[in-house]
């Protein structure tokens, strides 16, 4: 027998998530295996639980459905689902590569033809290999990286700045497609502005609005945002 489909359901509205719960029980593919209430408490679901899919709600206390999304690794990402009453932020959804978007109140037809697409694809899905070699082009070279050497990365504009060692190099790239690319045991979102390769961390430093300092093994500051802070936290094995 075919073991079921692990689903998680990061709604703020107990309501809300009793639907889903509800359909969902109707599936036997289906297996609900935790619950949240914000940003945070899923990130620490997902990365407990390990869901093959996420229905997710945008408007929530705290950080929002996007920002969860965004703290995801691109390569190790469960298909999401955003449930939602707000129909004006599809296009968003859909350029975060949300797997589908369903509209509050749920129609039971709609929502059971987004459990059979997510049947297929999971049947038809593979894994997606991380590169072994980065080929960045920076001024006119091209230089190809391993990823290991990379030890963290920060957007800049259309560019992004690749620091390995000693050296930088500006990239023309966006960080999304950069972290796509680097294997997602190894690197995080620790902003949404900058990604950074987990076993250069040395030191977290608590500041003093929910944020914390991260200090690198080359010397280099980042900060970690409390948006990424729970997703960072399970990475790490750590409680912050």
């Amino acid at each position: 027998m075919t073991a079921p489909i692990r689903v998680l359901v990061v709604d703020d509205e107990p309501l809300a998530r009793r639907g889903i719960r509800v359909r969902l029980s109707r599936r036997v593919e289906f297996e609900l295996v935790a619950e949240a209430s914000d940003a945070e408490a899923g990130a620490r679901e997902i990365g407990r639980h390990r869901p093959q899919a996420v229905f997710l709600d945008i408007e929530m206390p705290g950080a929002d459905g996007f920002a969860l999304l965004d703290s995801l690794p691109p390569d190790d990402r469960p298909l999401v689902i955003f449930v939602t009453a707000h129909d004006d932020r599809a296009l968003q959804a859909f350029d975060c590569e949300a797997f589908d978007y369903v509209l509050k109140p749920i129609d039971d037809a709609r929502f059971d033809r987004t459990l059979d697409r997510i049947v297929e694809r999971l049947s038809q899905r593979g894994g997606t290999p991380s590169v072994e070699r980065l080929i960045v082009r920076d001024r006119g070279r091209a230089i190809a990286l391993e990823p290991s050497s990379i030890d963290w990365v920060r957007s800049d504009g259309d560019y992004v700045r690749i620091h390995a060692g000693v050296c930088t190099y500006l990239h023309h790239a966006t960080l999304t497609s950069i972290a796509a690319t680097l294997p997602a045991r190894q690197f995080a979102r620790v902003h949404r502005t900058a990604i950074v390769n987990l076993e250069r961390i040395q030191e977290l430093e608590p500041l003093t609005n929910g944020d914390y300092s991260i200090r690198l093994t080359t010397g280099a500051r980042l900060k970690l945002s409390r948006t990424y802070r729970s997703a960072v936290a399970v990475r790490l094995g750590a409680t912050l």
